[in-house]
C-alpha cells in the first residue's frame, strides 16, 4: 500500500477510534506513514522539513516528537492497517508514561514468544529466557 492511501485510511479511521484502553486516544498521537517515496503526517505538530529514515514498525522521536511509525507496505488493507496502527501507537503512549505492567513483569520473556518472529529466532529467544 502507498503511504497517501495509508494516510487516508488511518485519518478516516482516527475521525472515531475504537476505546481500547482507558485513557488512551488514538487521537492525541502522532503518527509518521511511509512508504519507499514519502512520509504522511498525522497529528503530528512538527513534523520535518527532511523525513528521517524510517525503516520499521515503531515508535521513535521526530521533530522532536514522540511518534507512531507504520510502514504503509506491511499492510495490504486496512484491516492489516488499522491494528498496525494502533500497535505502534499504544508503544507511544506506553513510552509517555500512559501503561506500566505490573511488578515482575518481564517484557525479553514477553517478547521471547512473540507470535510474529521467526521460528530460529523464537527458538532462541525462549532458550535465552530459560537461561
Amino acid at each position: 500500500m502507498e503511504a497517501k492511501r495509508a494516510a487516508r485510511l488511518l485519518a478516516a479511521h482516527l475521525e472515531q477510534p475504537l476505546e481500547v484502553w482507558p485513557e488512551f486516544d488514538l487521537r492525541c498521537v502522532p503518527f509518521a506513514v511511509y512508504d519507499e517515496r514519502e512520509v504522511r503526517y498525522l497529528n503530528h505538530p512538527s513534523p520535518p522539513d527532511e523525513p528521517p529514515e524510517l525503516y520499521a514498525a515503531t515508535g521513535m522521536e521526530i521533530g522532536g516528537v514522540l511518534t507512531a511509525v507504520v510502514p504503509a507496505a506491511y499492510a495490504k488493507d486496512e484491516a492489516e492497517l488499522v491494528p498496525l496502527a494502533y500497535h505502534e501507537a499504544f508503544h507511544v503512549y506506553q513510552a509517555a508514561g500512559g501503561f506500566e505492567p505490573g511488578p515482575g513483569f518481564d517484557f525479553f520473556a514477553a517478547l521471547a514468544y512473540y507470535p510474529e518472529l521467526d521460528a530460529d529466532y523464537l527458538a532462541f529467544g525462549m532458550l535465552e529466557d530459560r537461561l
